[in-house]
């Protein structure tokens, strides 16, 4: 192993600790005796910033601040050139949250995506309810009692609630302000409470900024977990935009381990493979390491990807042997109403 796998490995374990304690709310500091994760990976880049002349994070704490200050080509790593591109944070000050970058760095290594949602349902033996969950759990991120009490009255949602009921937890007090939780108007992702006073979107990408929120009774409510609803606010909605257009051309549509398949009505399928990763770079890795490489996989990212990195195509292409089609969410749309057909694509 080099130096750079290394250094590529000190990072995937700084992300993972980071997600681990991003649970609760990174801005409240933390309890000791630290997380053993926590603690380890803290010893790890301590060691690696001594032996290379820089002055190390002296206490969890202080990592979290290096995390949402330091870019990561101002650590003492030698990470490949290709993978520093971006504002390089792991750490959102503003949301107290993990980064995008950081879910995508904590995801590189990984033979098979973390999906809890996926493993959840395969428990549940509902694999053909799949899409379905993931549409309701995509509505209601965060569910009030009064939503769930209106459950029984609809005999879809209700077998639906009954399927996905466990993967919710009960409101964390980080997420509350004066009795109350919030849930995006845009999106319908759950809202955070801002140190300075008002609310922002939990997703990054949502273009709601911190436009008012629903109000919720936090008493009652359940919030999906965390891990849930980094797939939904993620990977999730790019799925569903692919899954509409495809049944609209009269396409049938399974959900797989992988990512979709898409079964054409005059014959023929194809793979799809959905990301909303901001680094093309870790991007590349992640495709590289999908059972559907070999398979001409269409890989599918949110428009907003590629209009933030004007290099996006160029680095993805470099770095992906067999070069797999790149399109962006909206150019699918394009694609599927012009003279192009989804079969041919």
């Amino acid at each position: 192993m080099t130096v750079a796998d290394d250094d590529i490995a000190l990072v995937h374990a700084v992300a993972l600790a980071v997600l681990e304690l991003g649970d609760e709310d990174l801005k409240t500091g933390f309890a000791m005796p630290y997380p053993d994760r926590a603690q380890s990976v803290l010893d790890r880049l301590t060691l690696t910033c001594l032996s290379r002349g820089t002055r190390p994070p002296r206490s969890l704490p202080d990592l979290v601040k290096w995390c949402g200050a330091r870019p990561l080509v101002d650590w003492p790593l030698r990470l490949p050139r290709e993978v520093l591109g971006g504002d390089g944070l792991l750490v959102d000050v503003r949301r107290s949250r993990p980064t995008g970058l950081c879910r995508e760095w904590a995801e590189d290594g990984n033979a098979v995506r973390p999906d809890p949602i996926r493993d959840h349902l395969e428990k549940a033996a509902a694999p053909d309810l799949h899409l379905a969950c993931r549409d309701f759990l995509a509505e209601y991120q965060v569910v009030s009692d009064n939503e769930v009490t209106a459950f029984v009255g609809d005999r879809v949602a209700r077998r639906t609630w009954r399927l996905v009921r466990d993967l919710y937890r009960p409101v964390p007090r980080a997420l509350v302000r004066r009795g109350e939780v919030a849930r995006c108007t845009v999106c319908r992702a759950l809202s955070v409470p801002l140190a300075g006073g008002g609310w922002l979107c939990e997703w990054e990408a949502c273009p709601a900024g911190e436009q008012l929120p629903e109000l919720l009774p936090a008493t009652g409510s359940l919030v999906l977990a965390e891990a849930a609803r980094r797939v939904i606010s993620g990977v999730a909605r790019v799925e569903q935009a692919v899954v509409g257009l495809a049944r609209s051309h009269g396409a049938a549509v399974t959900r797989e381990v992988e990512g979709l398949r898409i079964d054409w009505p005059e014959g023929g399928h194809r793979f799809v493979l959905a990301f909303d990763h901001g680094d093309p770079a870790l991007l590349a890795r992640a495709v590289g390491r999908s059972a559907w490489r070999d398979r001409n996989p269409l890989v599918i990212v949110p428009a907003e990807r590629l209009r933030a990195r004007p290099d996006y195509r160029a680095v993805f292409g470099r770095l992906v042997v067999g070069a797999p089609t790149l399109v962006a969410d909206a150019e699918l749309v394009d694609l599927a109403g012009g003279s192009v057909t989804w079969g041919e694509m």
